[in-house]
């Protein structure tokens, strides 16, 4: 704040923000009576600038606040909410740990053809978000506008349309995913690069951890790939298996939040994918959810996000809930 004096003009005071940048000015004249302005004056309107200034900062907050709950609004209205998977009863979670995540699922239906895309785009917050937009546009382009049905061809030509999009920005960032295929639910094609992939099967009473691991870093950072990092593998659940795809999120969170502390890590998820893959979908994404917040105190250091696909006797179709 600052007080001149200016032909025509008595007083002219000056309005900075915090950063002490002029944001604006105060310009006054003679009085309307007689009477000079004195020291009661000025500091009235030397008051009345330092709340004009706080107004203003106020105002900016809540642009910038509803700007990201459009981006908020956006990004939960963009995930799959109604989808159908033949022979599966299915559930998903998503939870962004700032504003706006980079985690994200997809579920593309052409005709009796199926694709699951779960991935994490590094970092978290607005720009990985818009990332995240970006890489479910080009997903559902290829998906719809093509007639591929293996997961590898469709992540080869993501990586290429990602690495030339991503040489425009400053700050580029890759994507771990893992991409599925399937027509009956039972049988999966599956490509991508991703750690956290857990099938219960209930012959064996059993969880496999299979890590899938065919692109080095995950996509979006090198379209100089050889053909053998884009081969397809085979994953079959049978009746009452269960399929779990999760992001980093899950098994690196911290307990009480705390990065000085140990992480959920796989042996959890093992342990209670086992005990209670016979609930249903939506019953065991709540225990995995509970247990979870019990663990990090809700106080999370990374999105988390995860898909869970349950093998059924019938041949009924199921509705995926978020």
């Amino acid at each position: 704040m600052g007080i001149k004096s200016k032909p025509n003009l008595k007083y002219i005071i000056n309005c900075f923000d915090q950063d002490q940048n002029l944001i604006g000015l105060i310009t006054l004249g003679e009085k309307m009576t007689s009477d000079k302005y004195n020291k009661k004056d000025i500091d009235l309107f030397i008051t009345l600038s330092e709340q004009i200034s706080i107004a203003l900062l106020r105002i900016k907050e809540l642009r910038l606040s509803t700007q990201i709950e459009i981006a908020q609004k956006l990004q939960l209205e963009i995930l799959p909410q109604i989808n159908q998977i033949p022979n599966c009863d299915t559930a998903a979670y998503i939870k962004s740990s700032d504003e706006v995540g980079g985690d994200f699922y997809d579920i593309h239906k052409r005709g009796n053809e199926h694709w699951i895309i779960l991935g994490d785009v590094a970092g978290h917050g607005i720009g990985s978000g818009m990332i995240m937009l970006m890489i479910q546009s080009i997903f559902s382009t290829i998906i719809h506008s093509s007639k591929l049905s293996d997961p590898a061809e469709i992540n080869k030509i993501a990586n290429k349309i990602l690495c030339k999009h991503f040489e425009r920005l400053t700050e580029p960032r890759p994507i771990s995913l893992v991409t599925l295929y399937t027509k009956d639910g039972k049988n999966f094609l599956v490509h991508g690069n991703h750690e956290n992939v857990y099938i219960f099967n209930k012959k064996e009473n059993a969880v496999n951890h299979i890590p899938i691991l065919d692109i080095p870093l995950g996509i979006g950072l090198t379209a100089e790939l050889d053909d053998s990092c884009f081969t397809s593998k085979s994953l079959k659940i049978d009746s009452e298996d269960v399929l779990l795809l999760t992001t980093d999120g899950l098994t690196e969170a911290y307990k009480n939040g705390n990065i000085n502390n140990e992480q959920y890590n796989d042996d959890r998820v093992i342990h209670l994918l086992k005990e209670n893959a016979h609930q249903k979908t939506e019953d065991l994404k709540e225990k995995i959810i509970k247990s979870l917040n019990k663990f990090t105190n809700k106080i999370y250091q990374d999105d988390v996000t995860f898909i869970i696909i349950k093998s059924q006797k019938s041949n009924e179709f199921t509705t995926l809930k978020a």
